[in-house]
């Protein structure tokens, strides 16, 4: 997961030095650090810690409904960090993976042997 995101840090610095995707230096230097510290502790380190442990908890199919839900995870740190208003098609989305993970969560419930006696 850390190559991952070295990897992709490094594309996106290049990408940006070179003029070629919108106006990172005009951004507040603020905006900037928070960024790069949520990108570092949610990507570097929670991350990985939240998948092992849903994959202990959850088993495998489960947890990987889960990672479905990252939209709306960004969605709501843009909202929260960042002040973003998300558009209807975003809400959409939102909703639609949230659905997604509810019912393969709920459907996985009921394949489970024993799971009516909980």
């Amino acid at each position: 997961m850390t190559f991952v995101s070295a990897a992709s840090s490094a594309s996106l610095v290049q990408v940006y030095l070179a003029g070629l995707q919108g106006n990172l230096f005009s951004a507040p230097w603020h905006d900037i650090a928070v960024h790069g510290l949520y990108q570092r502790l949610a990507s570097g380190l929670l991350a990985p810690a939240a998948f092992a442990i849903a994959v202990a908890r959850l088993g495998g199919a489960q947890e990987a409904a889960f990672g479905s839900l990252s939209p709306a995870a960004a969605t709501l740190t843009g909202i929260v960090l960042l002040g973003e208003v998300p558009g209807a098609v975003s809400l959409f989305a939102v909703a639609a993976s949230g659905v997604g993970v509810a019912l393969v969560n709920l459907g996985a419930k009921r394949r489970q042997p024993g799971a009516s006696q909980r």
